[in-house]
């Protein structure tokens, strides 16, 4: 394996490194001209989904990879500053949809991924302070993704930018005023806005929804643990016209919303009794509401067009169903997170 899509930077030291699939390693002293004997070091824990390095804009370095070796998933990248420690371990890219196409040998999960190569850098993109990628969801679709440098291990305030995940028929729009538009034609797929807060145990978030529909589609919005690995506020604007929550593992229908007027939301969510409470247009709708799963921290919350699904898994799609269906379109303004219990 070694050798095989391989990538590589120079380290301050002038040593260069190149990384290959399945974690081979390997240094050339003379600008490759002659190599050392590959190995996998222990602590680069992949499989045969392809590693990506390079040294980014800001001056950091970075590898882009699966950490598994059974399964390719989630996409997860760690940098350094000096191309031989890295750390801070986050994901690119934590989503997992469905397979479109059944076939043999199709790993779920996005791999083979690639950047812009030191060698094929024109400089053309300098100025954005991005990363990007590109890789393979499934073995189908080719994804791209732009990851804002330096890459940010933690939130560090209230106000942190969006992070987008919009598949094709499933776009994003992000406002000159933080507002977000998601919409969604994907029969199999969602449009999905995260915003990362600083850790916290009591969390006061307002926002506005304005639906263009209440006979189809849903809006589900979510108060998540760190990581997201949690998810214990769970509202939603369902498809048969209510804002529905759930208490504890209990959804409810709560009140009647409608197309193309504004409503105003607001959750008060307390992880140290795993209690929130929610208004709708200034009416108290839920007072010491259970979470529907127990969580130590609140750290984001998520926009997204669509119910959660976990890992969707090789489980193909039925044959002709892939296909873009009836639009439904969610404008989100004026989100405030106040890491505090607002006072009533």
């Amino acid at each position: 394996m070694s050798g095989k899509a391989f990538s590589f930077f120079k380290r301050p030291d002038g040593l260069l490194v190149g990384v290959s699939k399945m974690a081979w390693t390997t240094t050339s002293l003379d600008d490759g001209k002659t190599w050392s004997q590959p190995e996998v070091p222990p602590t680069l824990v992949t499989g045969k989904a392809k590693v990506w390095t390079q040294r980014t804009d800001d001056g950091h370095y970075v590898l882009v990879y699966n950490p598994s070796k059974r399964q390719r998933f989630p996409l997860i990248v760690v940098s350094g500053e000096d191309g031989v420690h890295f750390r801070d371990m986050r994901i690119v890219q934590g989503e997992l949809p469905r397979q479109r196409y059944p076939g043999r040998d199709r790993s779920i999960g996005p791999q083979y991924t690639r950047g812009i190569s030191q060698w094929a850098d024109d400089g053309s993109r300098r100025d954005e302070n991005a990363m990007w990628l590109v890789y393979s969801m499934n073995k189908e679709d080719i994804w791209v993704s732009r990851v804002p440098l330096p890459v940010k291990a933690d939130a560090t305030s209230d106000a942190e930018s969006w992070n987008l995940y919009q598949p094709k028929w499933s776009p994003v729009g992000v406002s000159s005023d933080d507002s977000l538009r998601l919409e969604n034609r994907d029969p199999y797929d969602y449009a999905c806005a995260t915003r990362i807060f600083p850790e916290a145990k009591q969390v006061s978030v307002s926002f506005d929804v304005t639906p263009e529909q209440s006979d189809h589609g849903t809006l589900e919005v979510e108060l998540l643990s760190k990581f997201g690995s949690r998810r214990p506020v769970r509202i939603a604007f369902a498809p048969n016209g209510t804002v529905q929550a759930n208490d504890g593992e209990q959804r409810t229908d709560l009140a009647p919303y409608t197309p193309g007027k504004r409503q105003s939301l607001r959750i008060d969510a307390d992880a140290s009794r795993g209690q929130f409470a929610l208004w709708l247009n200034g009416a108290r709708l839920l007072e010491n509401a259970a979470f529907a799963e127990q969580a130590d921290d609140l750290h984001r919350i998520t926009f997204r067009s669509g119910a959660h699904r976990g890992i969707g898994g090789a489980n193909p799609v039925e044959a002709e169903t892939d296909k873009p269906t009836q639009a439904s379109r969610y404008t989100v303004a004026n989100v405030h997170i106040l890491r505090s219990m607002r006072r009533v």
